[in-house]
């Protein structure tokens, strides 16, 4: 009897601790919820989260931080090409205890933090939880928050601490320690090599790291580590002080340091409710002078770039690297052509909306415009990707982009005879985008078979277990983020059937992705308003979600047109729609 009492009495205590260790309700709830993309097993270094705020930025466990502007390279080189200049990660701080044990660790994206969460065998009560962020309000500022909680322990308990990263040299930096204590450390870091005659420089002050954390029994204790960067492509004032500059934004953080987290929490989450996605600052704020300079430069290099041969009477692109990047020097890229052409023609339209026609050759570029070689294989019915292509394996998306996103006109039959034949072409290790394009591609033929063969391909090379995306599913690139797109756009271009025109959003009948019921997408942006849009295998519902100030909208489908009122859901039988403002 003793002995079912002493093993019943080990199974509870085994209960506690390991509702003290494992993932917390709150925790699984928001990893269901998609906000919190959680481990027990944090993947190797190139495949760790970033933390950053546009600013500054590391990756959790890497050797560097890189901050805006500054780089380390000549401006013409070939073997030390100019590049971001990596600065030591001062935020590299472990836990080195011999019995720390990783629980769980995620990247909260709603939040924009990294967590860690460690427990000790020989102190079963303790845990350790670590927080890496790049403050939202404070651009020069990296944070970091380790809390011991020793409220349920007998005895004290010793953190041990280390930064293994050399925080003295870099290969692009020249380092000086300008002052040390037990509280911060300031450093002055220099290029080595300019891309110009300006030498770039930034102050940096650290806290510096404590080796042991020793928190009482009963206690709960957070010690705060944070970096501040200060460079002098800053100094708009003239104050060449950088390192006096960089301590007061150091002293500034830490004076208001136990609301730094929630602070930055809740400049996230204004960030996720606000309009981010509204009209470009160049249109909004009215400089419709530097937005059609833009254009205008576009259309003015490719009026350069051709030629005019006078044997086919058409104008021709010689050596060009199209998508297709294992072509290199070609002539006449169907791609390439067609963005010359289309951008020629965007700015004679620029030109006419803002009555500027007289500042350009509109007639040139005009006449270049329509007569630009597009090449087409009349016998197949399909485009070859540039004079002269045989067949060649090629790297990535290429002519089918001419379907998708250029929106070129062609017939349903010459769109599928790309799709098939350039499919059979592509290296199947390429780029990520490839799949999602020919996903949008099928779809919009209304090919779900094919579709759904493209579909998963488009998103393998997401990593777990923090979707960081490579360029191909082995490697390559890493943070590749024109696989991302691709992925969103085969979504919301391929499955949602969006199409953007000038004067509407037109949705080809929404479809569902394989082994879904539902979807929907929340809080896309059209002439300053948002939508939401559901859609299942029978109906679409659109919702207007902001005010709307500049436009009134109508829905248009299966020949009926309502309009749009805040926050009232229209739904209807699936099909084609449109969404069309009212001026």
């Amino acid at each position: 009897m003793k002995k079912s009492i002493t093993f019943i009495m080990i199974m509870i205590m085994c209960m506690v601790v390991n509702i003290v260790k494992g993932q917390p309700d709150w925790w699984n709830d928001r990893v269901n919820q998609g906000q919190i993309l959680s481990t027990t097993v944090e993947p190797e270094s190139s495949l760790m989260a970033t933390v950053g705020n546009g600013y500054a930025s590391y990756v959790v466990g890497g050797d560097f931080i890189y901050i805006g502007g500054i780089f380390n390279g000549p401006e013409l080189s070939i073997k030390n090409v100019s590049h971001r200049a990596a600065f030591p990660n001062y935020q590299n701080i472990v836990v080195e205890n011999s019995d720390v044990k990783l629980e769980y660790a995620g990247l909260d994206i709603e939040n924009a933090t990294y967590t860690r969460v460690f427990s000790f065998a020989s102190s079963p009560s303790v845990t350790v939880e670590q927080v890496f962020y790049a403050s939202q309000t404070d651009r020069n500022t990296l944070i970091q928050e380790i809390t011991i909680d020793n409220t349920n322990g007998d005895g004290s308990f010793v953190l041990q601490l280390n930064n293994p990263t050399d925080l003295e040299v870099s290969d692009d930096l020249e380092i000086e320690v300008v002052y040390s204590d037990d509280t911060a450390t300031q450093y002055l870091a220099c290029i080595k090599q300019p891309e110009v005659n300006f030498t770039t420089c930034a102050a940096v002050t650290t806290a510096t790291l404590n080796g042991t954390v020793e928190v009482s029994a009963g206690q709960k204790y957070t010690v705060y580590y944070v970096t501040a960067f200060y460079s002098n492509l800053e100094d708009s004032t003239g104050n060449n002080d950088l390192i006096s500059v960089c301590a007061g934004i150091f002293k500034q953080i830490y004076s208001e340091i136990d609301q730094m987290l929630q602070i930055h929490k809740d400049a996230w989450a204004h960030l996720w409710q606000s309009d981010s996605s509204s009209t470009p600052p160049a249109i909004c704020s009215g400089s419709k002078n530097y937005a059609f300079q833009s254009i205008v430069g576009m259309a003015e290099f490719w009026a350069s770039r051709v030629l005019f041969d006078t044997d086919t009477q058409q104008y021709v692109i010689n050596g060009v690297i199209p998508p297709d990047e294992y072509a290199i020097g070609v002539n006449n890229s169907v791609y390439t052509n067609v963005v010359a052409s289309i951008a020629l023609e965007w700015a004679i339209e620029a030109a006419q909306l803002i009555g500027k026609t007289e500042s350009i050759p509109a007639g040139l570029w005009q006449t270049i415009a329509d007569n630009i070689k597009i090449p087409f294989d009349s016998v197949n019915q399909r485009h070859p990707e540039y004079d002269g292509y045989k067949g060649q394996t090629i790297k990535q998306a290429d002519v089918i982009l001419l379907g998708f996103p250029l929106m070129y006109n062609m017939t349903p039959e010459v769109r599928q005879n790309d799709l098939a034949y350039y499919e059979t072409v592509t290296n199947s290790q390429g780029p990520a985008m490839t799949h999602s394009m020919y996903t949008i591609g099928w779809l919009e033929l209304g090919n779900t078979t094919k579709a759904s063969e493209s579909w998963p391909l488009s998103y393998a090379n997401a990593q777990q277990p923090f979707k960081i995306w490579t360029e191909t599913p082995t490697g390559g690139c890493v943070n590749f983020i024109t696989g991302a797109g691709g992925w969103l756009q085969a979504l919301l271009f391929g499955y949602g059937g969006l199409r953007i025109h000038q004067d509407q959003y037109y949705f080809y009948s929404p479809q569902l992705p394989p082994n879904t019921t539902s979807l929907k997408i929340r809080g896309f942006s059209y002439n300053s308003a948002t939508f939401n849009m559901y859609w299942d295998d029978a109906s679409v519902e659109i919702e207007l979600t902001s005010p709307v100030s500049i436009h009134f909208f109508n829905l248009e489908y299966d020949g009926s047109v309502q309009r749009l009122h805040l926050n009232q859901p229209l739904k209807f039988d699936l099909g084609e729609f449109a969404i069309t403002p009212i001026i």
